[in-house]
């Protein structure tokens, strides 16, 4: 159970999780080039920014299991945020410049809750792209919610967050989600 809540975490890294969803986007979407090549170049960059941290000893685990690491790695993620999201403004991508500010919203919100506790990153992540997926998509994505709970159950069974932090993350993606609905 221990290795398999491990891969059960590995592959569903917030970062693997937004490269997907981006490449969903790219696809389906089909969003200027520049625009879907911003995004790309984006999540390489928090990436590369996240292992060179690592590298660094800026940052002590890949988990970012001190939530004052976590902070560098969302200011860098905001950063690169808004500067996707005037790039996608400036090339006229509307449903994409909606995903894009509530992605700066949700850093925004992940961010100052990082600030005073730790939440789950995983499920907050996983929820918010799962959310964006079935809005774009449909019905047929719903099963992606059940993984959820995969998720969830991982990260409380390898210790890395509580229950009420796993919920937490829950909660304020759908939140977030939920806002593009009204909206």
């Amino acid at each position: 159970m221990k290795r398999f809540a491990f891969l059960v975490s590995r592959v569903f890294e917030p970062e693997v999780l937004m490269s997907i969803l981006i490449l969903d986007w790219i696809v389906v979407l089909r969003p200027p080039f520049i625009v879907g090549s911003s995004w790309v170049l984006g999540v390489l960059v928090v990436i590369g920014f996240t292992f060179w941290s690592l590298k660094t000893g800026r940052i002590s685990d890949i988990e970012l299991s001190k939530k004052s690491e976590r902070i560098p790695v969302l200011t860098v993620s905001f950063a690169v945020a808004l500067g996707i999201l005037l790039i996608t403004y400036s090339f006229g991508a509307a449903l994409l410049v909606r995903y894009t500010a509530l992605l700066i919203i949700w850093l925004l919100l992940f961010g100052i809750i990082t600030k005073f506790w730790k939440i789950s990153g995983h499920t907050s992540v996983a929820t918010l792209v799962f959310s964006f997926i079935y809005q774009v998509h449909g019905g047929y994505t719903l099963g992606l919610f059940s993984l959820i709970l995969l998720i969830a159950w991982a990260r409380v069974y390898q210790k890395n967050h509580t229950v009420s932090q796993v919920c937490a993350g829950i909660a304020l993606s759908f939140t977030v989600a939920g806002i593009f609905l009204l909206y």
